[in-house]
């Protein structure tokens, strides 16, 4: 019989938890820092951070991510309606240990949703987890009742079931080659049009704030000041990093990256350009790539395959799918699982 006690991630210090995510192979999603910023972006919904660690005589057996919100008036367990990463386990302990964590978890899903009057419970299982652990985390939660249709199938996430993710290990000439013909002319084509990279780093801060205002001054999803500060964080923990293309002085584009523990995501970007002749998105994507793979890192994620047997997807969508595709990405399965729940 294992021996087990509960620590609340609230009760959690940052250096110690990002120590055990570090030593289960856990993406930027995990770390603490991560976690912080996902309460500030979904404070609206009433969040409640129910993460806990479960350890075994000192030993950390598993950290588990669990918000509860209110959505129209009703409680659900998600994050700003999302799937919510699946618990990170410990891959050194024997399979009755693995097996005893996993109905833990099971047990506190279930006990959380029926205390707070959840209405569904929403996670997944990252490709990240997959290739790394899988073993652990295949099929993790069909097995307990949850389904892969997922209600809000709208979304683009949840019309993929593949991530493409790029081994960086490989040498730059195999990665370069490796990248859809038409896409290497784009980026070519923007190198020979007198365009400066600039890299927002933990060592270089310069052009933030002006990156924060170009932002909010053409997309759709402003940040507030708190946002923008909690960004600024991420990059001095060295948890993101802001590629910038610039022609005069001025951003025409922007990247940005979050990566820990040698594992780099694509998360976000902008395009500030009318120039038929750049493709700051395209020059960018690969000047990001080649900086990971300069500084050792093993994968980067570039982004969701949409599900060939999915009707009726929007154009945009397919098309997304099809830009994400062409940069040498190996394919490894996403699961989504959802599970509802009678009050």
């Amino acid at each position: 019989m294992i021996d087990y006690k509960t620590k609340l991630f609230s009760d959690s210090e940052p250096i110690w938890w990002d120590k055990q995510v570090v030593e289960f192979n856990g993406s930027v999603f995990y770390s603490y820092s991560y976690i912080k910023y996902l309460e500030l972006c979904n404070k609206n919904n009433l969040i409640k951070n129910l993460s806990y660690v479960i350890m075994d005589n000192k030993k950390t057996l598993s950290l588990v991510i669990i918000f509860v919100e209110k959505i129209h008036d009703q409680l659900q367990m998600s994050i700003g309606e999302y799937s919510i990463q699946s618990p990170l386990i410990n891959n050194k302990i024997d399979i009755d240990k693995v097996n005893f964590v996993k109905g833990m978890i099971k047990n506190n899903i279930n006990n959380i949703c029926k205390k707070y009057q959840c209405i569904l419970a929403r996670f997944q299982v990252s490709s990240l987890n997959i290739l790394t652990n899988s073993d652990i985390y295949q099929n993790f939660y069909y097995k307990w009742g949850f389904t892969d249709k997922i209600l809000k199938n709208e979304w683009y996430s949840f019309q993929c079931k593949h991530s493409f993710i790029i081994d960086l290990k490989r040498k730059k000439e195999e990665l370069r080659s490796s990248i859809r013909s038409s896409y290497k002319s784009c980026i070519n084509k923007t190198e020979k049009n007198n365009i400066e990279l600039h890299i927002i780093n933990y060592k270089n801060l310069n052009l933030f704030e002006e990156y924060g205002r170009i932002h909010n001054k053409i997309k759709n999803n402003k940040r507030s000041s708190e946002n923008l500060l909690f960004n600024l964080n991420l990059i001095k923990e060295n948890k993101e990093t802001i590629f910038l293309c610039m022609k005069n002085k001025n951003i025409i584009g922007a990247t940005v990256i979050l990566h820990f523990n040698n594992m780099a995501y694509y998360n976000s970007v902008f395009v500030n350009n009318n120039d038929n002749f750049l493709y700051p998105n395209h020059y960018l994507l690969w000047q990001a790539i080649m900086y990971f793979h300069s500084n050792n890192y093993n994968y980067f994620h570039i982004g969701d395959k949409i599900d060939e047997n999915i009707t009726n997807v929007p154009q945009q969508h397919i098309n997304l799918s099809f830009f994400k595709s062409g940069w040498g990405g190996q394919e490894v399965s996403w699961q989504h699982a959802e599970k509802t729940y009678l009050i």
